[in-house]
């Protein structure tokens, strides 16, 4: 391995020579450079992986986010038995064109090589920041990130090497930042995170963070994916950010509080449902995750939607708890317990619910759909589903909801190449489920009555008091 990554750092000083006569990387759209980290087995792995991921006509964010889930679903932080994803005759085969064609690719302008964060100029690489610079040198971050991406294991600084790579070969500059955290007894603990530039915003990231969270939970809840506010960031992360706060008030200029924002969240500034959350959450019928967050892109659950249901029934008390798999002092409970009774939800069989279980688009529409019919609301409005590719995908008991829902223009499918489709298997985020329910509340349910006011009733007349006695 040593001996290949020697081979790769040939490769840095060849193209750092070249360097002064790269394009700019574009942001605009996804037609973006590759930026190589410079080590030619990271490069090489980077690309292959690439390779295997649906990639292409998703978002900038998709895109990432799909590095991001490859990462966290694909590795271990200690070596634990899971097979490596590249052997080293594999990168050994590869490595001599592999470096060729990356020569040729910076010489033609159609690859760019990493920038380095100590390329600051010298009055902003301070003594307190310039340690923490060092984690981001190409040939450390490649070495280590290149790690994960043979062997499937690592730690901090491997998971945010491999998402650097990764990314950078996406065409986004991307860049790891490190801090200490100050444990109980004194000592400390030195932590490796990223930031990354997406169409001219910059964006904090903690992959090892979330990667815990899969480990413990068995999903990813993205609390530490795509957080545009440095303000936001520090409240939320647990370490030191004295160095990233300088390093941020440098290149991305100072953060606003969230009230100038004009949103409830720090994570929905942009966000394309920012409106349908603002109303969800003004309406009581969301709230956030935790420290000024929403999750947006989290997938609902079945228990988080009977649960806004609820609220916007207004909560009432009501039905028994007959499934095994929800605690009497979950926070859910009650949800579940109106929503069984009044025959919305059924559960999953022998006796369970699943809460925790991943809503998806065709259990959203029926689940709304029967909420409807217990209301009194119309639902004799129907809507062809031929017209999309997978209507055929649709289960026999969701096909007359979700019938109904694109009728009411509650679901109006996902566009990728041109072409709408229902994805019927689809999970639901917490984004959708909010811009849904506003169209629900705007489309389907009737508008409130407002009631008469009382007439003022007359006042009535009262005796003056008497005089008081003289003492």
């Amino acid at each position: 391995m040593k001996k290949l990554i020697r081979r790769g750092f040939g490769l840095l000083l060849v193209a750092a020579m070249l360097l002064s006569l790269l394009p700019t990387v574009s942001a605009a759209g996804n037609q973006l450079t590759p930026i190589l980290s410079g080590v030619v087995t990271a490069d090489y792995m980077g690309m292959e992986i690439l390779k295997t991921l649906p990639l292409e006509g998703k978002s900038d964010r998709e895109k990432i986010r799909l590095v991001y889930d490859w990462i966290i679903k694909n590795n271990d932080r200690y070596a634990a038995g899971r097979p490596a994803h590249f052997s080293g005759e594999e990168l050994e085969a590869n490595q001599e064109r592999v470096y060729q064609e990356n020569t040729e690719a910076i010489a033609n302008g159609k690859a760019l090589l990493r920038d380095p964060l100590y390329s600051l100029p010298d009055d902003v690489l301070t003594e307190d920041i310039y340690w923490s610079m060092g984690y981001d040198d190409s040939y450390y971050m490649a070495y280590r990130g290149a790690g994960l991406l043979q062997y499937a294991y690592g730690d901090c600084i491997d998971f945010a090497g491999a998402f650097a790579i990764l990314t950078g070969l996406l065409g986004y500059e991307c860049h790891l930042v490190s801090g200490v955290f100050i444990n109980g007894d004194g000592s400390e603990s030195v932590h490796t995170w990223n930031y990354i530039l997406v169409d001219g915003e910059y964006y904090w990231c903690d992959i090892r963070i979330d990667h815990a969270e899969y480990e413990r939970r068995g999903y990813i809840g993205y609390f530490y994916f795509m957080e545009p506010s440095t303000e936001k960031w520090e409240k939320q992360h647990g370490w030191d950010h004295t160095y990233s706060g300088l390093l941020y008030q440098y290149r991305y200029g100072q953060t606003q509080g969230l009230a100038a924002t004009g949103n409830h969240f720090w994570d929905i500034g942009g966000h394309w449902a920012a409106d349908a959350i603002n109303k969800c959450y003004e309406n009581q019928y969301f709230d956030g995750t935790g420290q000024g967050c929403f999750q947006p892109e989290s997938v609902m659950t079945r228990a988080m939607l009977v649960t806004v249901l609820w609220r916007y029934e207004g909560e009432p008390i009501e039905g028994e708890n007959n499934f095994t798999d929800v605690p009497e002092d979950a926070w859910y409970a009650n949800a579940v317990k109106w929503a069984a009774h009044n025959k919305i939800v059924d559960g999953i069989g022998g006796g369970r619910f699943d809460p925790d279980g991943k809503l998806t688009r065709e259990q959203l529409a029926t689940i709304l759909y029967r909420y409807a019919v217990g209301k009194g609301y119309s639902v004799t409005e129907r809507a062809s589903l031929e017209g999309f590719p997978d209507a055929s995908k649709v289960g026999a008991w969701a096909k007359e909801a979700l019938s109904w829902a694109v009728a009411m223009k509650l679901v109006s499918g996902s566009a990728e190449h041109g072409v709408n489709y229902l994805r019927p298997q689809g999970e639901a985020t917490r984004a959708q489920v909010a811009a849904i329910l506003v169209r629900f509340v705007e489309n389907v349910a009737p508008p409130a009555i407002p009631e008469e006011p009382a007439e003022p009733e007359e006042p009535v007349e009262t005796e003056a008091p008497e005089e008081p006695a003289e003492p």
